[in-house]
C-alpha cells in the first residue's frame, strides 16, 4: 500500500537528483567559459608583445629605419666640418710659409707687400700722408722728384732701376734738400717690440779709394759738413762701401747689401 508520505518522499528525491544535474551542468559550462577566456587573453597579451611589447628575437637587434637614417645624416654632417677645418688650416699653414715677413721682417715693408717690385710710374696726384707711407710714390719739391721704392736690391741695383726710370740715385746738394729728405725717411718705418725702426735706402754716394774720398753719382765730392762719415780704407776686407741713409741718418756699408732705394729726377 502506497501511501501520500511514500509518494512525497519520491517526488523530492527526484527532484534533488534533477537539481543535482543541472548544478552539475552549469558548473561543467562554467568552467568551459573561464577556460576560454583565459586562452583568449593569454592569445591577446602574446600578440600585443609581438607587435609592440618586448620585441622578438630577430627585431631585437635590427634598429629602427628612422633611426639609421639619422646616424647616416649625423655622420655625413661630421664629416663636411672635418673637410672644411681641414682646408681651412691648410690654406693658414700655406699662408704663413709665404708670407714675406716670416724669417726676416725687414724683407719688405709690411704695407707694400701686396705690390709686385719694380718702380711704379708717376702719377698724377700724390696720397694724403696718412703718417706710415709705403715707398711706392713720386714726391716733388724745388723742381725735383723723388722716388722712394718699394723695391729692395744692392746698391748697383738700385743704381740700374732709378735709370730705367730715366733717373738717378739720389745726389744731396745742401742742407735744404737734406732736411726734407729727412722729412720723408721718418714716415718708413715699422714697430719692432715697441721700438721705431726705419727703413734703410740707398743714395747715389760710394767711396773711392783712389781718391779718398766720398763721391756722388754725378761725380762731384761729398760737402763738408752734410754727412759725417769716417774714411773706411782701412776695412780691406769689407770690399767696395756704399751709402744708405735710414731715419735721418747716413750709414756706410757693403754695396752687396740689399736696401730700398731713392731715386730722383728732374720735374718735367
Amino acid at each position: 500500500m502506497i501511501t501520500y508520505s511514500d509518494l512525497k518522499l519520491d517526488s523530492s528525491k527526484h527532484g534533488d537528483k534533477v537539481r543535482q544535474k543541472e548544478m552539475t551542468a552549469y558548473s561543467e559550462l562554467k568552467f568551459q567559459n573561464q577556460a576560454e577566456q583565459q586562452r583568449g587573453q593569454r592569445f591577446q597579451e602574446a600578440g600585443s608583445r609581438g607587435a609592440g611589447g618586448s620585441p622578438s628575437p630577430s627585431r631585437r637587434n635590427k634598429a629602427p629605419p628612422h633611426r639609421q637614417q639619422c646616424a647616416t645624416v649625423i655622420l655625413g654632417i661630421l664629416c663636411l666640418v672635418l673637410l672644411i677645418a681641414t682646408g681651412v688650416l691648410s690654406y693658414y699653414v700655406l699662408v704663413m710659409e709665404l708670407s714675406p715677413g716670416k724669417g726676416n721682417s725687414s724683407e719688405q715693408p709690411p704695407s707694400c707687400r701686396s705690390q709686385q717690385p719694380g718702380l711704379p710710374e708717376m702719377p698724377d696726384e700724390q696720397p694724403g700722408d696718412t703718417g706710415r707711407k709705403c715707398p711706392a710714390w713720386w714726391t716733388t719739391a724745388e723742381g725735383t722728384s723723388y722716388l722712394f721704392t718699394p723695391e729692395k736690391g744692392t746698391w748697383e741695383h738700385c743704381k740700374s732701376s732709378c735709370m730705367s726710370q730715366s733717373a738717378w740715385l739720389l745726389s744731396i746738394e745742401n742742407r735744404k734738400e737734406l732736411d726734407f729728405i729727412k722729412q720723408e725717411l721718418y714716415q718708413y718705418y715699422e714697430d719692432r717690440k715697441s721700438v721705431t725702426w726705419y727703413y734703410p735706402f740707398w743714395i747715389g754716394l760710394s767711396y773711392y779709394p783712389g781718391s779718398r774720398k766720398w763721391v756722388w753719382e754725378d761725380n762731384t765730392d761729398l760737402s763738408s759738413g752734410l754727412f759725417d762719415l769716417q774714411d773706411p780704407s782701412h776695412q780691406n776686407d769689407q770690399g767696395r762701401v756704399c751709402v744708405y741713409v735710414q731715419g735721418g741718418k747716413a750709414k756706410p756699408g757693403a754695396c752687396g747689401e740689399t736696401h730700398f732705394c731713392i731715386c730722383e729726377k728732374e720735374k718735367k
